[in-house]
C-alpha cells in the first residue's frame, strides 16, 4: 500500500483523471454537436399531384401526410395568380386556384414551399421561361405571395378554421443555370435581390433561398460542377450578396448514389470557399426515374443510399425533397419519377419510396454522418480559383453539355412547358 503515494502512481493517476476528464469534454461536445444538428426536414414534390382534382388529390395528401412528410413543393405559377397586368388600381390578383391547394395541404398538415416562377407572359419580353423584364414587378408577385400565405397572411386570416401552416420557404425561380430556365448569375443575383427584400417586408422571418440549382445526372466530375460555377459566376458579380442569402436550392442529379454524394460534398466545399459554409443547402429535388423491376430494385438502392448518408449529414441540409411523389398517368407525362403508381388508383409506395422513408427514419437515429469537411465559416471570403472569365467560357461548354446529356432531366422540362402553355393560353 506504502507504493501508492509513489510518484509515478501519483503522476499516472493524474494522467487518468485528466484522460477521463478529456474524454467527458469530448462526449459532451459531441452530443451537443448531435442534438445541434438534426435531420433534414423532409418534403416531397408535387408539382403534378397538385394538378388532380380535389378528389384524386385529397388521398394523395393523405399519403404523403401518413409518412411523415412536412413540406410539399410545387409551383406558385405568376400566370395563374396575375395573369393581366396591372391596371389604373393597380395589381389584380387571383387566388381561388392557389387557395384551394393550399387549403388542401394545411388540412393534412403539410406546408406548402412554392416556387415563384416563370415570368407571365405580359411581364417578359422573349418566349419560353425567359427572366422578367422588371426585377420590382417579380418582386412585386413575391411580396404578394408571401403576404397572402406566409406567417401572418390574409389566407389564414379569412381561414381560420384550417390548420396554421404558413409557408416559410420561398424558393426564387427553378434551375436558372440551366438552359430551359436560364436567366445569367450576373441578372439572377438582383432578381434574388429584390423578391427577398420584398418578401422579408412582410415576413421577416422567412427563408428565400436560391432557386434549385441541377447537376447533369452524370457521374461526379468536379471540373463540370454546374451549380458551382453559378455560385462563383453571381458572388464574383456582386460580393455584397455574401451573407445576405438564406439559404441555397441544389438539384445534385447524379448517376448513382455516390455521385450525388459527391456533388453536394463538392458544393458545400464551393459555399465555403465563399464564406457560406453555414448556409443552409436545400435538397429541393433528387431521384430517378422509374423502369422495369430491375431498375426499379436499383433505383431504390440508390434513394436508400442518399437519405442514409445525406439527411442527418454535417453538410448542412435543411431539406430533401424526392423528385416527385406522382406523374399521373392523366397528366400524359413522359417520364416516371413518381414514388407511388402513375395510375393515381393506389398510393401504396413503390419500392425506392419505401427505400427513401426507411432511410430517412434510420438515419435519424444514427449520430452525424461526417461526410463533408469541417467547414470554417468564419474564415475571410476569398475568391475562388475560377475567374468571371473563365466561368464565362465554362458556360458555353455548360450548356452544350446540358443539352447533349440531359435526355432525362429535360422530360421534367417538357411537362414544364406543357404546364405553362396551360397557364397562358
Amino acid at each position: 500500500m506504502a507504493g501508492v503515494n509513489h510518484p509515478r502512481w501519483r503522476t499516472a493517476t493524474r494522467a487518468c483523471i485528466a484522460l477521463v476528464c478529456a474524454l467527458a469534454c469530448l462526449t459532451a461536445v459531441t452530443s451537443a454537436a448531435q442534438a445541434a444538428t438534426p435531420p433534414a426536414i423532409s418534403a416531397v414534390n408535387a408539382f403534378s399531384a397538385l394538378q388532380l382534382p380535389l378528389a384524386g388529390l385529397t388521398p394523395q395528401l393523405a399519403a404523403i401526410q401518413g409518412h411523415g412528410v412536412t413540406t410539399v413543393r410545387g409551383d406558385a405559377p405568376w400566370g395563374q395568380i396575375e395573369p393581366a397586368p396591372p391596371g389604373p388600381l393597380g395589381h389584380v390578383w387571383q387566388w381561388a386556384t392557389t387557395d384551394a391547394r393550399v387549403a388542401a395541404l394545411a388540412a393534412h398538415h403539410l406546408t406548402w414551399q412554392p416556387v415563384l416562377d416563370y415570368s407571365v407572359w405580359w411581364a417578359k419580353t422573349c418566349p419560353g421561361f425567359c427572366a422578367p423584364s422588371s426585377n420590382s414587378t417579380y418582386a412585386a408577385f413575391a411580396q404578394a405571395v408571401a403576404a397572402r400565405y406566409g406567417a401572418g397572411g390574409s389566407f389564414w386570416a379569412q381561414n381560420p378554421q384550417l390548420p396554421y401552416r404558413p409557408v416559410q420557404i420561398f424558393e426564387i425561380w427553378n434551375e436558372e443555370n440551366v438552359s430551359t430556365y436560364s436567366i445569367p448569375a450576373t441578372q439572377y443575383g438582383p432578381l434574388y435581390s429584390a423578391a427577398r427584400t420584398a418578401i422579408h417586408a412582410v415576413d421577416p422571418q422567412a427563408d428565400v433561398i436560391i432557386g434549385g440549382l441541377a447537376d447533369d445526372g452524370q457521374a461526379f466530375n468536379a471540373s463540370q460542377d454546374y451549380p458551382k460555377w453559378f455560385i462563383n459566376q453571381l458572388f464574383t458579380a456582386d460580393p455584397s450578396l455574401v451573407g445576405q442569402v438564406d439559404g441555397f436550392g441544389l438539384h445534385p442529379y447524379g448517376a448513382n448514389a455516390s455521385a450525388v454524394e459527391q456533388w453536394v460534398v463538392d458544393f458545400r466545399n464551393a459555399l465555403t470557399s465563399w464564406n457560406e459554409g453555414s448556409a443552409p443547402i436545400y435538397i429541393t429535388e433528387i431521384g430517378w426515374q422509374t423502369g422495369s423491376t430491375t431498375t426499379e430494385t436499383w433505383r431504390a438502392q440508390q434513394m436508400s443510399s442518399v437519405a442514409l448518408t445525406l439527411s442527418h449529414s454535417n453538410c448542412g441540409i435543411a431539406y430533401m425533397a424526392p423528385y416527385t411523389w406522382i406523374n399521373p398517368l392523366s397528366l400524359n407525362e413522359p417520364g416516371d419519377f413518381g414514388l407511388v403508381d402513375r395510375s393515381a388508383l393506389t398510393t401504396t409506395l413503390r419500392p425506392a419510396g419505401t427505400a427513401w422513408f426507411n432511410g430517412l427514419t434510420q438515419a435519424a437515429s444514427h449520430p452525424v454522418n461526417a461526410l463533408c469537411p469541417a467547414q470554417a465559416s468564419t474564415t475571410q471570403a476569398t475568391t475562388p480559383s475560377t475567374t468571371a472569365s473563365s466561368t464565362k467560357t465554362k458556360t458555353g461548354a455548360r450548356t452544350a453539355s446540358v443539352t447533349s446529356s440531359r435526355v432525362r432531366h429535360h422530360r421534367r422540362h417538357r411537362r414544364h412547358r406543357r404546364h405553362h402553355r396551360r397557364q397562358h393560353a
